[in-house]
């Protein structure tokens, strides 16, 4: 089985529990990726709509066949999330690499992309509920971040 590619809605509801879970639960300490292409509107200037969208749709199904089974992966318009088990910081660089790697092979650094790993539990995060801990992601420092600028 491999790891699965979910829908947002799906992709909240799994957030939404595991960060309702005590901290002192195992189920508290996770990681979460966030690789965001900034500038969508160069992808689809560069490539037409319709190729940057199979490109993108491709990255997604790369990283979700890549990841480990416990690994949950979604996607938001050019941003890709990837919910996953505690990590430590070596595996964390590792899978920044990886994630870059696929970006170039696919074509998709014509822009920057930006890869954030949060660990939680978080200190000043809004864990109310998962959109608005998504949306406030961007704006906080990231354990390990990676900024992709292209050539």
């Amino acid at each position: 089985m491999s790891a699965k590619y979910a829908t947002m809605d799906q992709f909240v509801v799994v957030l939404d529990w595991v960060i309702s879970q005590r901290p002192d639960s195992a189920y508290s300490r996770f990681g979460l990726f966030r690789i965001a292409f900034d500038h969508p509107e160069i992808l689809g200037s560069t490539f037409g709509a319709p190729d940057a969208m199979r490109r993108l749709n491709q990255f997604g199904a790369i990283l979700a066949s890549t990841v480990r089974r416990t690994d949950l992966v979604a996607r938001d318009l050019s941003v890709f999330w990837i919910l996953t088990p505690e990590c430590n910081s070596e595996i964390m660089g590792c899978r920044i690499s990886e994630i870059l790697i696929k970006v170039e092979e696919i074509g998709l650094d014509v822009v920057n992309c930006t890869v954030d790993a949060h660990v939680f539990p978080l200190e000043n995060a809004d864990l109310s509920n998962a959109r608005l801990l998504l949306e406030s992601l961007a704006s906080l420092p990231a354990d390990y971040r990676f900024e992709a600028a292209p050539e």
